[in-house]
């Protein structure tokens, strides 16, 4: 199945070049991330050390495994916008989207630095990415690059300029002034939670009558249904002082449906799943951060995305076990309905 995706990819090499077939590297370098792989030089170990099984299952006409320099230029070299939109195209193949509209799609948008992906000697930071997160499916549904991670913001409000949503410099400013005229619509005290250090306790509160009156921008006006208020207070373990610190906060949210205060409440902390279910598990599943990949390094991401998102699919829980077990067998991969 994933092959289909990958032979849309253009191949870049002169066709002299072309010993290796550009989709049957893709394939097998994910393949080998699903077993753990977490370089180049581990792609090509095993592709080495399973190359006969290889070759009479997939029927290749190689005469031998390519190098380790082989594998690195050919992933590395490919054009990172066909292989995106290749992971996207793949991506959505996977997605199952709701049909019941009170069940909604939550997509978490957070930035992710590829730490060890800089470049010195050539000027070169470590690449940023923008990633986008399907919540409630934990497959993530797309990468954009940003130039550092203090442009996350412009790059989200990008988006929004698409959707003509341009104007909201007063928007705090209206949602506050909405908040101290009125009473919320409903309210929702959770649990209080321990952990950490910490004793967490939030209330939420929502508003749905009259935005249109307090939203002076009409773009927002017209699409917003609720207004969420998440108050947050934090009792904090001061280990020196022996004693707990209070701090406290306040988030504003927009929706363009109607909820209640406990579904807001919910969709908020749902929010750090791209934390724990994608960051978490690129670096200590997949040493992501360790990666000493200087050149194009995005599109090793790209795959180990993808790696992901097959074994989410598969509602695989333990990554890094499964990663080991895939070593030790790695043709149990075959059982897997959205790979091969």
């Amino acid at each position: 199945m994933l092959t289909t995706f990958l032979m849309n990819i253009k191949d870049f090499r002169r066709p002299q070049a072309q010993k290796y077939k550009l989709h049957d590297v893709i394939l097998f370098s994910i393949i080998a991330i699903l077993c753990n792989a977490k370089s180049y030089r581990d792609i090509h170990r095993f592709i080495k050390v399973h190359f006969e099984d290889l070759t009479k299952d997939f029927s290749l006409l190689w005469v031998r495994p390519p190098a380790y320099t082989t594998i690195r230029n050919i992933i590395k070299g490919i054009d990172t916008l066909e292989l995106e939109a290749a992971f996207r195209a793949y991506t959505q193949s996977l997605v199952n989207y709701y049909k019941n509209d009170e069940q909604w799609v939550q997509i978490a948008i957070d930035g992710k630095t590829l730490c060890k992906s800089f470049d010195h000697f050539n000027d070169k930071k470590a690449l940023q990415k923008l990633m986008f997160f399907d919540v409630n499916e934990k497959l993530i549904l797309g990468h954009i690059p940003i130039s550092d991670k203090t442009n996350e913001i412009p790059a989200v409000q990008s988006l929004l300029e698409k959707l003509e949503l341009t104007n909201q410099k007063l928007l705090l400013q209206d949602v506050e002034s909405l908040s101290q005229s009125l009473s919320p619509c409903d309210t929702y005290v959770a649990k209080a939670e321990a952990g950490h250090g910490r004793i967490a306790k939030r209330t939420t509160k929502v508003y749905h009558q009259q935005i249109g009156e307090f939203i002076l921008d009409e773009q927002w006006a017209a699409h917003l249904k609720t207004l969420v208020c998440v108050s947050r207070t934090y009792d904090i373990f001061n280990t020196k002082a022996r004693c707990y610190e209070q701090r406290s906060e306040t988030a504003w949210y927009v929706c363009n449906g109607k909820i209640t205060a406990q579904s807001a409440a919910g969709y908020v902390l749902k929010h750090w799943g791209i934390e724990n279910s994608n960051h978490y598990v690129r670096d200590v599943s997949l040493a992501e951060d360790d990666a000493r990949i200087r050149n194009n390094s995005a599109n090793m991401a790209i795959l180990r995305s993808t790696a992901i998102n097959i074994l989410r699919k598969q509602k695989i829980t333990n990554i890094k076990g499964e990663l080991y077990l895939n070593s030790l067998c790695w043709k149990q991969l075959y059982t897997y309905p959205h790979l091969i």
